[in-house]
């Protein structure tokens, strides 16, 4: 299988980083390909991380406010972050 490159730049930068590396040109792109793919999953992972966080921070809240008398609780969103982390109430 092959992979044509038709730019300039990224043949440049290819083979530069083949040659500081001492590895073969595909060996260099697959590595930067590797590692670049392993980033991007983290960051996805540690983005859904935080988001099951807030969420189970929003669902303990909203389980805090159904004991509340309706009246007495305000419709306005809470004054700080809730407990847990959900800083983007």
């Amino acid at each position: 299988m092959s992979l044509t490159i038709k730019n300039a730049e990224v043949e440049r930068l290819a083979r530069a980083l083949a040659a500081l590396t001492g590895e073969s040109l595909t060996d260099a792109v697959k590595r930067a390909l590797n590692e670049r793919l392993d980033r991007v999953q983290k960051r996805s992972r540690d983005s859904r991380e935080r988001q099951l966080r807030d969420l189970e921070a929003l669902s303990r809240y909203a389980a805090a406010l159904a004991g509340q008398d309706p009246q007495k609780r305000s419709a306005a969103a809470p004054a700080g972050p809730i407990e847990g982390g959900f800083d983007g109430w």
